[in-house]
């Protein structure tokens, strides 16, 4: 068979010949282009580091697990590596982060995040931080400053390349300063210190449920009465705090969802874990020390691990990019670890507004004017958002930036404040940070931790002497059991009874010093006696998972590595099985519900991975919850119950 061309299909052949030409040459340059945008931003670090901010080369190797270990001549000049690691590691972390804690993320994401940046900007982290730095010693400013010089260099380092994040939105890394750093610290204490919004979820259960009914919804600690005994929900409504209308919970729930996304705090589920034991109690005759801090996943990771030698400075842990120092390791003589006290550090106030001049509000002393400040937010793609922050004698009014705040109370009358130890211009947490890091024994790392202020943690320590120790370090104001609201709902902002007076002293905080027992576990369960004259909160996690550690160090008279790593992978729910009776009397008429119940007949509350038992267990009790909670709580239970989705 043969056939012959017409012109006209020869000149499209053409034409398709020029396309794939084209196409194909398109192609290849699109490849080289992003064949040298991944050459440029491939690690190049694995070498001596030479570099306008340090007078001598420091050496900077990755193992095979790509963590650096860093060598340099001084502590100054290692923590300016530090710094130009995290920058150059972690860039567009370390550049959301510090527009997350200056309210400036609207800046490069428009207006979606409007309601994040009024938050953090009426709370004040970014000026709180700066007022903290003022009043750090000189020696610790001028670490700080090398940090922050490292971060400056690493990101002028990046040049072109960038990554993808700051292609696609336009952006560059901003200028990091020290404040930055003392500013990402108050919110990790943010992201740990959430009693405020229990408090608040009281304050709007008050709405709709009486107190009593209240303390069945959110009970208190087992074997525990209600740490306070006044009436709050009738005195809420006594005083017309609430509006006469509100939204529909859906619509509560919507306007918060994005606001809690980039929010830290409020976060639940999440927990936890640290123990140490003595020599007495291990096979090798050494004190052995685990830690998991369960922080929410995040990419990338919260923590950056990295190995640090300097004169006087032997270090090796978990550091968290935006912050000099590792939080979480051990060092030539001391192991530490940290888990979340969660005491109560933040108290709400109902503030009565002046009738008659809405600029003022109630004191024991009369009224008062409120503290004014004026914010500028820039939107990307919109109008720039003006508005005023108002401040307190308690501190930052958080109703004029909580949506949920504002369907919830009588704003014409009524504004909410809060307190927060974190603010403080003492607040002097990441000294405690480099003096930890440079201890040499057990002592010196406990005179270290009384210059840490927050977020309070439950610490425990051992050292290659064989001692082992715990204390709950931070600050928290000292409340009486019984007395007044104990912190547990909004308190009444012109009632002198409310307001704080000194902090616990050292001498009053939980602490255990090479107990008898052998060992020392937290996780995140109340630290101290029920008596005790200074509790720090009434809002304790459950006691589950302490005493499944309890349960598991007993298990066995000595300890060694591989049972200290099967002691974290386990995952028997001691909750799980005070529920099972109740799952395993439950009836279906579902086509599926015999074999259902073979599947949970032989469940034991592991919640391992390819367990069908805990899937099942687990789409139970999240159901469960729902019939139990949903029509009652309303808008509440769609928001609270919700964070668990995030």
């Amino acid at each position: 068979m043969s056939f012959t061309l017409s012109s006209r299909d020869k000149k499209n052949i053409g034409w398709a010949r020029i396309f794939v030409i084209a196409a194909a040459g398109l192609l290849i340059i699109t490849l080289t282009i992003l064949s040298v945008y991944w050459l440029s931003t491939r690690d190049k670090l694995n070498a001596e580091l030479i570099a306008p901010g340090i007078n001598n080369p420091v050496t900077v190797k990755f193992d095979a697990n790509a963590i650096p270990h860093i060598n340099a001549n001084n502590i100054e000049e290692a923590w300016y590596t530090l710094g130009f690691l995290h920058a150059t590691e972690r860039p567009w972390q370390m550049e959301f982060n510090r527009r997350l804690a200056s309210g400036k993320l609207s800046e490069i994401l428009g207006p979606e995040t409007v309601g994040v940046d009024k938050f953090i900007r009426t709370l004040g982290i970014r000026r709180a931080a700066e007022k903290q730095f003022e009043n750090y010693p000189i020696e610790y400013k001028r670490q700080i400053q090398s940090y922050v010089e490292g971060v400056n260099a690493g990101f002028a380092r990046l040049g072109w390349a960038l990554p993808a994040e700051f292609m696609i939105l336009g952006a560059k890394p901003g200028t990091w300063g020290p404040a930055d750093s003392v500013a990402w610290s108050l919110m990790m204490a943010l992201d740990l210190g959430g009693n405020w919004h229990k408090e608040f979820l009281r304050l709007e259960l008050s709405k709709t449920l009486d107190t009593d009914r209240i303390w069945q919804v959110l009970p208190p600690y087992p074997g525990e009465t209600a740490p306070t005994s006044v009436n709050f929900a009738k005195m809420y409504r006594d005083l017309g705090v609430f509006k006469s209308n509100g939204p529909t919970g859906n619509q509560t729930s919507n306007l918060n969802k994005d606001f809690l996304r980039f929010l830290p705090g409020g976060f639940e589920g999440v927990g936890s874990n640290n123990w140490v034991l003595s020599g007495d109690k291990t096979i090798s005759g050494k004190p052995l020390l685990a830690n998991d801090p369960h922080l929410a996943l995040t990419s990338p990771a919260i923590w950056y691990f990295a190995h640090i030698e300097a004169p006087k400075l032997q270090v090796i842990g978990a550091t968290v990019p935006g912050i000099p120092g590792v939080v979480l390791g051990r060092n030539k003589n001391i192991a530490w670890g940290f888990t979340n006290t969660d005491p109560d550090v933040q108290d709400l106030y109902i503030e009565a507004l002046d009738e008659k001049n809405p600029a003022r509000y109630q004191t024991p002393n009369g009224f008062a004017n409120f503290v004014l400040r004026e914010e500028t937010i820039l939107v990307k793609g919109k109008e720039s958002v003006r508005f005023l922050a108002r401040e307190t004698r308690h501190g930052p009014v958080i109703s004029d930036a909580y949506d949920r705040a504002q369907q919830l109370i009588d704003t014409s009358r009524y504004a909410i404040s809060m307190r927060w130890t974190a603010l403080d211009d003492a607040n002097q947490t990441l000294v405690a940070g480099f003096l930890m890091n440079q201890a040499q024994n057990i002592e010196e790392f406990k005179g270290a931790l009384k210059h840490y202020y927050a977020p309070m943690q439950n610490v425990v320590m051992a050292d290659k002497e064989g001692q082992i120790a715990y204390r709950a370090a931070g600050v928290a104001p000292k409340r009486s059991k019984g007395h007044g609201l104990f912190g547990s709902a909004p308190a009444l902002g012109w009632d002198k009874q409310y307001d704080w007076g000194p902090y616990l002293s050292l001498d009053q905080l939980p602490k255990d010093n090479n107990p008898s027992k052998g060992w020392i576990a937290t996780a995140n369960q109340r630290v101290h006696a029920a008596n005790d004259p200074n509790p720090l909160t009434a809002d304790w996690h459950m006691p589950y998972r302490q005493n499944r550690i309890e349960t598991l160090l007993q298990s066995q008279e000595k300890h060694d590595l591989a049972s200290m790593k099967a002691m974290q992978a386990d995952a028997l729910s001691l909750s799980a099985i005070d529920l099972l009776p109740l799952l395993q009397q439950a009836n279906s008429n579902h086509k599926y519900a015999s074999d259902a119940k073979g599947l949970i007949a032989s469940f034991n509350g592991n919640m391992s991975i390819d367990s069908a038992g805990a899937t099942i267990y687990n789409a139970w009790a999240h159901q469960l919850t729902r019939l139990l909670f949903e029509d009652k709580l309303g808008k509440s239970f769609a928001t609270e119950y919700g964070k668990r989705d995030r």
